[in-house]
């Protein structure tokens, strides 16, 4: 049987825009729909979306990868930094999490949409899902 879910978390990161850094808090809600009977696998796909959010993406710079020399002196400053192929507003920073989310779930959770707010882009809700085109993520 499948069943519609909702996941909402916070995320704190950094931005590297406009020639410096500043921290953001975002939201994020996921909306996904399980894909098997196995509830283990359905905690398998959330506790990797978990993982993502709360150990990798926590505390990261967002940064073009276009600024090679501010990722080396980020990088060199014991900062984690995540690389984007645009700059780091909220809808480029919703399509890498989209990717990213669809690709550990697997077959097991189908990631339906994706919504996420930022402070500092003003608390307006970008909105990812299946049907549109991912921009720079596409392929």
């Amino acid at each position: 049987m499948n069943v519609r879910l909702k996941y909402d978390m916070p995320l704190v990161a950094g931005i590297y825009f406009n020639n410096r850094v500043r921290m953001n808090t975002y939201e994020i809600s996921l909306h996904f729909v399980t894909n098997s009977d196995s509830v283990e696998d359905h905690n398998i796909a959330l506790e990797r979306i978990k993982y993502i959010v709360n150990d990798v993406m926590d505390s990261t710079v967002f940064i073009n990868q276009t600024h090679q020399d501010q990722i080396r002196k980020l990088a060199e400053a014991g900062c984690s930094v995540t690389t984007l192929p645009e700059e780091p507003v909220d809808q480029i920073v919703g399509m890498m999490l989209f990717c990213k989310f669809k690709a550990v779930c697997g077959e097991y959770l189908k990631i339906i949409d994706l919504e996420v707010s930022s402070a500092l882009g003003g608390d307006v809700w970008y909105k990812h899902n299946l049907l549109e085109s991912l921009g720079p993520f596409e392929d």
